[in-house]
């Protein structure tokens, strides 16, 4: 089972502040196990936002992994994937949102990256207008 986060007292500033900069392999980590879950899953995703250029060959930096996703059953479908998985870090309440930001923790004890750390995942069902 996922462990869960406070989203109400969810603090991205404070979560800035401890981990200034992501490695590229801990967000690449991240990346493709959701991108793993995802699939086996049966569910179709596409990487966006700052990682999906970086692997494009940009040298922009991104703190995040950004994937959209379509699936017959839409955020049912997603919670059931996150909320088996040990190594996410999920909300501890479900919104009435398209976006779910879970956490995947990388380092060591999971693949190949240095650093220890848990590297933020939004999942965003596609075709929804989203600004931030």
């Amino acid at each position: 089972m996922a462990s869960t986060y406070d989203l109400v007292n969810y603090d991205s500033d404070e979560e800035r502040e401890k981990n200034p900069i992501v490695p590229f392999a801990n967000l690449a980590s991240a990346a493709f196990f959701m991108a793993g879950l995802l699939h086996a899953a049966g569910i179709s995703y596409g990487l966006m936002g700052g990682l999906a250029v970086a692997f494009l060959g940009s040298n922009r930096a991104t703190r995040d992994v950004d994937m959209a996703f379509e699936a017959p059953g839409k955020m049912r479908d997603i919670w059931r994937v996150v909320e088996a998985q040990p190594r996410l870090i999920v909300p501890n309440t479900k919104l009435v949102s398209n976006i779910l930001k879970v956490f995947v923790r990388t380092g060591p004890n999971y693949d190949d990256c240095v650093n220890a750390l848990p590297v933020e995942v939004d999942l965003i069902e596609s075709g929804k207008f989203v600004t931030t």
